[in-house]
């Protein structure tokens, strides 16, 4: 587990604790998001080096979206998730969020950043793409949702 916290405009960002976890799992429901195996997921990551699982609040404490992530060979990231509420995901706050983040990381020695997404999310392909991101990979059905594949891009800047 990798611990963060620090405020960007009117938002924390902050790691996903004990504390907070039940708030997350609440906030992952309203929105209607897939949450089978959280707990476990959760636990995999309070226990494990490298991972990161993060609450994006408002200064209220409310949440608004998440954050997970890898750092793997303490040099590369590898982002895995990055959701925002739609009347918070305006590109100004999702990119001054992630530029916070990268900024915050980078005092560790980050020197590589990888994005995963599903094929089918062109909102997301093309934030990433705005912020210089290109395709390295793509693996084919890698998700399954309803008897559909759905391809994963690695995007890499």
């Amino acid at each position: 587990m990798v611990d963060i916290n620090f405020n960007v405009n009117d938002f924390r960002v902050k790691s996903v604790d004990l504390n907070n976890i039940s708030n997350v799992n609440k906030w992952l429901h309203q929105n209607k998001f897939e949450v089978n195996d959280l707990w476990s997921s959760f636990i995999s990551y309070y226990i494990t080096d490298g991972e990161i699982f993060l609450a994006i609040e408002r200064l209220d404490g409310s949440i608004v979206g998440i954050l997970r992530g890898t750092i793997e060979d303490e040099k590369k990231i590898f982002i895995t998730c990055y959701i925002l509420e739609e009347n918070c995901s305006n590109d100004n706050i999702k990119h001054d969020i992630f530029e916070c983040l990268i900024d915050y990381i980078n005092e560790s020695g980050i020197s590589e950043i990888f994005i995963g997404i599903s094929d089918d999310d062109f909102i997301s392909r093309q934030f990433w793409k705005d912020k210089g991101f290109t395709q390295l990979r793509r693996i084919k059905s890698y998700f399954s949702f309803e008897n559909t594949s759905r391809d994963l891009l690695i995007l890499t800047k």
